[in-house]
């Protein structure tokens, strides 16, 4: 081979690992952004699945409080629908979590 050929092959050797480590730089640094982002849905939904259990904690106690069977009833509606949010919240945190 010539010296211009040897340059030229070197050159793109180079050029080559340039980019590859170009390549490998972006996808750790968009990794590390996914990465970040589903620990930030994880905790909104752990945020919002432990104010749901509040709502229930609350609700529970409005319940025993109740003077009339009408807003017991009315509450143990409430009382259920909190419930499947609940279930739904367990499963986004299972979700994301995983």
């Amino acid at each position: 081979l010539t010296a211009l050929q040897k340059d030229m092959a070197c050159f793109a050797q180079a050029k080559l690992h340039e980019s590859l480590e170009t390549n490998n730089q972006f996808f750790v640094e968009q990794n590390d952004k996914l990465d970040r982002w589903v620990e930030d849905c994880v905790k909104a939904a752990e945020r919002d699945l432990e104010q749901t259990m509040s709502k229930i904690r609350d609700v529970r106690h409005r319940i025993n409080l109740s003077e009339t069977l009408e807003e017991q009833a009315a509450l143990q509606e409430e009382l259920g629908a909190l419930e499947r949010t609940k279930r739904e919240g367990r499963n986004r945190v299972r979700l994301h979590g995983e």
